[in-house]
């Protein structure tokens, strides 16, 4: 008589991670707009990226400049003395650094404009 395998525990923690990512997903996708708190908090940390490695200006000044489909990606503020700043820190943004530049050289190799927005 042959006995049934068990299931490893790697087995079992697959399955949870992908259960846990199947619902994450759909999440997202059914999510009205608004509700989309998070993403912009990631925008406005992710905006920092862009601005030093395709603009070279941390200043946000080439906002004034941007084409239309690029227009309501940075959410620059004004400071006390009338200069463009984040109103978020920038310190989320070297964690996302990393995906950045693999998405930014995937663009350039798929020939997507580099503009660190598009997809």
């Amino acid at each position: 008589m042959v006995l049934p395998r068990k299931k490893s525990l790697s087995f079992y923690a697959l399955l949870v991670i992908f259960i846990t990512c199947a619902i994450v997903i759909y999440e997202q996708v059914n999510r009205p707009p608004k509700l989309n708190v998070i993403q912009w908090d990631m925008q406005e940390y992710y905006m920092y990226l862009p601005a030093a490695f395709i603009y070279n200006d941390i200043n946000f000044d080439f906002t004034d400049n941007l084409p239309d489909s690029l227009k309501g990606k940075y959410w620059v503020g004004k400071s006390e003395i009338g200069r463009k700043i984040g109103r978020l820190s920038l310190g989320m943004a070297t964690s996302y650094s990393p995906f950045f530049f693999l998405g930014h050289t995937m663009a350039k190799i798929f020939g997507f404009p580099q503009n660190g927005y598009s997809y």
